[in-house]
């Protein structure tokens, strides 16, 4: 074979690479915690949650994605308490964020509208917003108030 030849193969190649490079880095390329909530029947609730700690990660946060699972999240970690601010720009998931505050409480759950430009604030300093499938807070007989426990590995069963 002449130099030619690998060349179609190879652009091909490295185009299926870039797409799952790309898919990878959105869905799955971030460090995961599990969130571990007691509901109002005394149940523990697992939700799994992708980690956006850089600025850059916490910039992008799901948007762009067309789907989440069930029992999943993303957790948006800030250094100190502060007022946290979100919108559904370029979200096509409709989505209920929790805010948290320093002693890991729910201060305030929001249902949100994909596309939504509409800023949602905390009504109290926090360290943590969530996001997760719209409903899923309420599904699971989980509101304001109620503490959260942390893991920070992954407790899903492979």
């Amino acid at each position: 074979m002449n130099k030619r030849s690998y060349i179609v193969p190879g652009i091909f190649l490295l185009g299926i690479l870039a797409g799952l490079t790309g898919k990878i880095c959105a869905e799955g390329g971030l460090k995961t915690w599990t969130i571990v909530i007691e509901n109002l029947k005394g149940e523990e609730k697992q939700i799994y949650c992708e980690v956006a700690e850089s600025e850059q990660e916490k910039r992008r946060g799901l948007m762009f994605r067309d789907k989440l699972a069930p029992d999943e999240c993303m957790i948006f970690l800030y250094d100190s308490p502060i007022i946290l601010s979100f919108w559904m720009k370029n979200t096509y998931i409709p989505l209920s964020i929790a805010f948290v505050d320093e002693k890991l409480r729910l201060t305030d759950i929001f249902d949100m509208k994909p596309h939504d430009e509409t800023v949602l604030s905390s009504t109290t300093p926090g360290i943590y917003a969530i996001e997760t499938n719209r409903g899923w807070f309420k599904k699971n007989l989980v509101y304001s108030g109620t503490k959260i426990r942390i893991v920070k590995n992954d407790l899903r069963k492979k």
